[in-house]
């Protein structure tokens, strides 16, 4: 059964139960005792002007609606006018309902209006059923229509009155109401996004679940209300491929037609069941249905029915051989096809229509007739051009939509393929982040050994690091390899016995430094003891990644906790489920579909530059179901996550099992303070080093201990709290840090005119040009790429210090000793970059050139190009071009403007195609994406 028909029979059973229920809603059930029509003209023909006569008009307008009569106008309209010479507000919203239903077939939006009227009418009395009603009529267009935003805000306010009625039955439709808006998305979106449709099925269930529910609490029709959930339950359950249990609500629906003798519906109901067969594989099933469905269905109009069921004997036939009647049902669903297109652009033909004023389309019709009087003839070869000129017109459409579907189709997948290129790219880098911070562990230790500038008693601690960071760079290129054999399909299995419980302890235990450095509580709960089959290391590559995420997204103080549980009694063909569960910030809910997608980064508020490779959990994933098992989660943002996996009984080869849950527990330990003294202990210069990465915290600081008095933070934002305490000589920072990265610290510090003058120099593994530029334009002095030389980076901490001390001393010798003399005077330089960029910004809206540039920096243009690139690494157009995208991005946050055409033209960009391609190469996302990701 066709969505098409499901809305077609709910709309009979409204009318139903307007006309023969005297418009007393859906609140009396289903009676299908009807006035005698002659005793209602009777009523109708009185001289009295009454509301007794109103409501017999409607009667009677209703009883021609349902035989297609367009006699029901004509009733209808008497209605109204009788209505408003009473001011009987009911009737009014009658007669509007009456009339709304009258269009909805040709002119939908005049039925529309129609309905709002009737609703306007019913409002001002109170009336919240009719009131109910109507708005539920009103979506129902919508849906017919495809504008599902306008349908389900009626639904809602449906279901909102539904509610407040406290009547089963009311409470029944508003339930069935959604799932039908829900179900009725899903098959519009089946051809373009089949997932989403998916979704908006599922969506679907608990409402159709939650109506059958009420539906068992009206009585005497409690099977028939059942019926109209059990069609939807149906068709969704068909979707999701879960066909035994759609054959049993159709076939429960056709027992509950046949009870109530309702043989209107059998045609529909017999086409369902045909369908479901039909993808089940059971094609004798299929035919049999479909040809009752034929027989009963002969005298019905519905050309989509027709065509479906012509479609489904084609199939079925074919499928069993009979390629004969494949042919001929073939036929006729071609030729019922072919209506239905001509009925469909004779329907657009006729609502174009309807938009011109009603007057004029009257006095065109006169001229029309007087005009088919005199030259008959004319006219008829007239209407032949016009057919031909529409055919060709509607061909024309046609072959137009194909084009342009094919160039979206296009255009989508030219999309796909760059974001998944930026994806990649971004991998690459994080990668080389991850890869770069071993390597400084492994080379400086190594180099220092060499040189021999390490004593013979820290050798070997030195070597014990070097070591850790050499299985950590063995792991990560393990997992580089893993993608790319994931990518050729040459992933396989080595699977030995193992004991999973201890296989589990064991990894949590290589997580206690991790968890002990950020004070997390590690917990693990088993209920048995258990051997199974699997592929060790790839196994320990799945739960590594989900602990080391766990306790990576998890705030100092949290807990991470493990659970192995398999309950063979409770469940012979139980699964082993491992469950890792953290409190800590949790997965927005936005990004939980796409967190296994290879590439996929979550962009969290809350964790800024966590770096990442983005193949970790892809990864997972697949080696989880080589093991024929699967990975799930759960998250609630800023509640934690909740990661399972599961494995199949298959690989169990032995069980013990206890009587209850055992618990190991991993205490943890706070680490020493971080060193924060506030006062100085010697007079040695004092070094700020800040570093999340606590192997490379330790080794720098080491490194610098015997010259420097070091003071280690984790952040910037913790930087910034200890420098309020005491101002460092010098200080060292990651650029790739949680919470607060280097660059955003150094930008913060350096706005501070006492902390300007501090040398900063930061390290990083982002080796690009850009990536340096960026870094000084921040106001960093240095900037040094992982690995780095141990020497090198005293040698620069020297300089630094030596240029840094000579400046002031300088500075204070020439200028008199107020605030603002001691800060260091800028460069001339430096003030002429200033002023360029004060100059850009003044003319931002404007076109400002190149020329006018050099002119306000009295350089020729040559010059002036020598000049900022020497500077600042930037062409003069570069220079104009970044400052205009770092003042968009500052608008797009300060929200100053609401549409980002405004901010294009604010910034002095001509077009916003042109602006939309450099600020995504700029900031690597586009204008629309960072504006929707900025909190409200």
């Amino acid at each position: 059964m066709t969505l098409k028909s499901v809305r077609l029979i709910l709309c009979l059973i409204l009318v139903n139960v307007l006309m023969f229920c005297g418009f007393s809603g859906f609140g009396q059930g289903f009676d299908h005792r009807s006035d005698r029509l002659d005793s209602l003209l009777q009523e109708v023909n009185k001289p009295e002007k009454d509301t007794n006569r109103v409501k017999a008009m409607l009667k009677v307008g209703f009883w021609h609606l349902e035989k297609g009569s367009a006699q029901a106008k004509t009733f209808a309209n008497k209605a109204l006018d009788l209505s408003t010479e009473l001011s009987y507000f009911l009737g009014m919203g009658n007669s509007y309902q009456l009339l709304g239903h009258m269009h909805r077939g040709t002119q939908p939006d005049s039925a529309i209006l129609y309905h709002l009227e009737a609703l306007q009418n019913y409002q001002a009395i109170g009336h919240v059923a009719r009131s109910s009603d109507t708005h539920w009529n009103i979506a129902d267009i919508y849906l017919e229509l495809g504008d599902f935003a306008s349908a389900k805000k009626h639904i809602l306010l449906f279901s909102e009155l539904a509610e407040s009625l406290n009547n089963y039955i009311y409470k029944y439709r508003a339930k069935n109401g959604m799932g039908f808006y829900y179900t009725e998305l899903g098959s519009a979106l089946q051809k373009e996004d089949s997932l989403q449709a998916l979704e908006n099925f599922k969506k679907a269930i608990p409402f159709l679940q939650e109506a059958e529910h009420y539906a068992d609490s009206i009585p005497n029709d409690s099977e028939l209300y059942k019926t109209y959930v059990y069609g939807n339950l149906a068709f969704v359950k068909t979707a999701f491929g879960e066909f035994d249990e759609a054959l049993g609500y159709a076939l429960q629906m056709l027992k509950t037609y046949e009870y109530y003798g309702y043989e209107i519906y059998y045609p529909k109901t017999y086409t369902q069941i045909a369908d479901i067969y039909l993808k089940m594989g059971n094609y004798q099933q299929a035919i049999t249905y479909a040809t009752q469905s034929l027989e009963w269905g002969k005298e019905l109009d519905d050309l989509y029915a027709m065509r479906e069921l012509n479609e489904i004997l084609y199939k079925a036939h074919k499928a069993i051989g009979d390629y004969e009647a494949a042919v001929r049902f073939g036929q006729r669903m071609f030729d019922i096809s072919r209506k239905i297109f001509t009925k469909e652009r004779e329907e657009q033909i006729a609502r174009a229509q309807t938009k011109f004023d009603t007057e004029q389309i009257e006095k065109e019709n006169e001229l029309l007739k007087k005009e088919a009087e005199i030259a008959e003839s004319s006219i008829k070869r007239q209407r032949i051009y016009v057919v031909l000129a529409l055919s060709l017109l509607g061909l024309i459409m046609v072959i137009t939509i194909l084009v342009y579907r094919n160039l979206l189709n296009k255009k989508c997948f030219v999309k796909k393929i760059q974001d998944l290129e930026i994806a990649k790219t971004r991998w690459f880098t994080n990668i080389a982040h991850e890869l770069r911070t071993p390597l400084t562990l492994i080379l400086g230790p190594i180099s220092q050994m060499i040189n021999r500038r390490i004593p013979a008693d820290s050798m070997m601690t030195e070597l014990k690091m070097v070591h850790k960071n050499s299985e950590h760079l063995v792991s990560r290129v393990n997992e580089i390899l893993d993608v790319s054999r994931m990518e050729s399909g040459e992933l396989v299995l080595d699977c030995q016995p193992e004991d999973l419980t201890v296989l589990v302890r064991q990894i949590m235990d290589s997580f206690r430094p991790m968890a002990r450095q950020k004070s997390i509580l590690l917990k693990f709960s088993y209920n048995t003891s258990l051997m199974v089959s699997i592929d060790r290391s790839k196994i320990s590559a799945i739960l590594n990644n989900l602990l080391s995420n766990a306790l990576k997204f998890t705030p100092p103080g949290g807990v991470v906790s493990v659970d192995l549980d398999y309950d063979q009694d409770q469940d012979p063909n139980a699964s082993v489920h491992i469950k890792i569960r953290d409190t800590g910030i949790g997965i927005p809910a936005q990004d939980l579909p796409y967190i296994f997608d290879r590439f996929y980064q979550v962009s969290h508020a809350q964790r800024p530059q966590s770096g990442g490779s983005g193949v970790g959990l892809a990864l997972a994933q697949e080696l989880a179901r080589l093991h024929g098992g699967s990975i799930s989660v759960s998250s609630l943002e800023n509640h934690g996550s909740v990661f399972e996996l599961s494995l199949p009984k298959s690989l169990i080869t032995k069980t013990d099992s206890y009587s209850s849950f055992q618990s190991y527990v991993i205490e943890h330990t706070n680490e020493p303070a971080l060193k924060s003294e506030k006062n100085k202990t010697s007079d040695k210069p004092s070094i700020l080093l800040v570093e999340d990465h606590p192997e490379m915290r330790q080794y720098i600081g080491k490194l610098l201990g015997n010259h420097y008095e070091v003071v280690e933070a984790i952040n910037g934002q913790q930087a910034l709290e200890i420098i309020k305490e005491r101002t460092p000589d010098l200080i060292i920072s990651d650029v790739m840090m949680p919470v607060m990265g280097g660059l955003t610290f150094a930008k913060k510090l350096k706005e501070d005119p006492k902390y300007k003058l501090t040398p900063f120099i930061a390290l990083t593994a982002h080796a690009n040009e850009r990536d340096k530029l960026t870094a000084y334009r921040t106001g960093v002095d240095d900037y040094m790429v992982k690995p780095f030389n141990a020497e090198e980076l005293i040698v620069r901490i020297q300089n630094l210090l030596k240029n840094t001390s000579e400046r002031k001393k300088a500075t204070h010798e020439s200028l008199a000793i107020t605030e603002i003399d001691k800060q260091m005077p800028l460069t001339h330089e430096e003030k002429l970059i200033e002023e360029l960029e004060k100059m850009v910004r003044e003319h931002l809206s404007e076109s400002y050139s190149i020329s006018l540039l050099a002119t306000h920096a009295a350089m020729s243009e040559s010059s002036l190009n020598r000049f900022l690139k020497k500077i600042t690494g930037l062409t003069p157009g570069q220079f104009i071009r970044d400052i205009r995208l770092q003042e968009a991005i500052f608008l797009l946050e300060s929200q100053k403007y609401k549409t980002i055409s405004e901010v294009v033209y604010a910034v002095g960009f001509e077009d916003a195609s042109s602006f939309t391609r450099l600020f995504k190469k700029r900031f690597g996302k586009c204008p629309s994406t960072y504006m929707e990701s900025i909190p409200k």
